[in-house]
């Protein structure tokens, strides 16, 4: 078994990480590190407790770190843990900048321990919908393509996601998702050109954006709100052999903090009313939504170390979303168009 040591005890770990862990026999959870001590010793008695990251990739017979802290403290604590020969899951951002992958890269080129960046909405239910009209040329070629994650959320909370800082704010919460999903759709666009803002009464980080990615003849637009309390579409797709409208999110996360058990048959599972549509100029209809599956990650997670197997999340693919995510970054700044290099080493 793979001996897991989770960082962070929050939202993350509890929803995207320490189900999965517990559920796959590939694993063997055996250490957190969290100041929430009690909350800990009530869920997982026989794990061993550290209340400081760096004590606990030294210490603990670990072989994969699990990194869920702020996003400011991803890179430092996934290079100690490949220091340490072990392996590091690193929640998203994996890294916010270009110059922060390339550190990490390098530690891991001289490490024995791997890279996995938590991309685990590669494996939500819509996405995996659109993806599959998509390469089956049911819309034709994609013209428009609208990525939509919105929420109501219009009063400031004290979590770290909303404190001052370049490490934190929606764009780097939700726009790592919606880059990698397109990014695997279309590969990479030419231009980038966003606005992101601080919207909310004494908000101190983001909480908006609007980031258009330029293909030749194609658009693609991601959108964050914490504004949108009506029904909004996740996708929304034109293409000229037809389009497809897709309302609501992905049931894991919802089904997961409403007490769902990941092992049950319905999870990831949508009911029929939140399919979305397919119109074209033959008919309209209802496509049913694939199932969805956070624990694909861990599973391939498992086949990479015990089995060698591919991990289908690549360096080079995090190397691209830290990309956009700054260039995100520098037009919103500048207040103009940036222009999308190549990336070199």
């Amino acid at each position: 078994m793979i001996k897991v040591g989770v960082v962070g005890f929050g939202l993350a770990a509890n929803v995207f990480h320490l189900p999965f862990i517990q559920q796959n026999q590939a694993f063997q959870l055996v250490a957190i590190c969290s100041s929430k001590y009690d909350e800990i010793r009530q869920h997982y008695p026989n794990v061993v407790l550290f209340t400081d990251a760096a004590s606990m990739i030294e210490q603990t017979e670990a072989e994969l770190i699990v990194v869920c802290s702020p996003n400011v403290t991803h890179v430092p604590l996934a290079i100690k843990a490949l220091s340490q020969k072990k392996s590091v899951i690193i929640e998203k951002p994996v890294a916010l900048t270009l110059a922060e992958l390339n550190s990490l890269k390098q530690a891991q080129q001289a490490s024995v321990g791997q890279v996995f960046g938590y991309h685990n909405r590669r494996w939500d239910g819509d996405f995996l919908t659109v993806k599959a009209l998509i390469n089956g040329n049911h819309l034709g070629q994609v013209r428009v393509f609208e990525s939509r994650f919105s929420r109501f959320r219009p009063t400031v909370s004290s979590k770290w996601k909303e404190a001052a800082g370049t490490s934190t704010g929606l764009w780097n919460d939700l726009g790592p998702h919606l880059i990698d999903q397109s990014l695997q759709l279309f590969g990479s666009p030419h231009a980038i050109t966003a606005r992101i803002l601080a919207q909310r009464n004494n908000a101190v980080a983001d909480d908006y954006f609007h980031v258009q990615l330029h293909y030749d003849q194609l658009e693609v637009r991601l959108v964050g709100s914490n504004f949108d309390n009506s029904p909004h579409a996740r996708f929304h797709i034109e293409g000229d052999a037809g389009s497809f409208v897709k309302y609501g999110k992905d049931p894991q996360e919802s089904a997961i903090l409403a007490g769902a058990d990941v092992t049950e048959e319905t999870m990831g599972q949508e009911t029929d009313e939140l399919w979305g549509t397919l119109y074209t100029s033959a008919e309209t209809q209802s496509i049913p939504t694939a199932k969805g599956n956070y624990g694909a990650f861990y599973d391939a997670v498992a086949k990479s170390l015990d089995h060698g197997e591919d991990f289908p999340i690549t360096l080079e693919q995090l190397s691209s979303v830290t990309k956009l995510l700054e260039l995100a970054r520098t037009s919103a700044s500048m207040g103009k168009t940036v222009t999308v290099r190549k990336y070199r080493n």
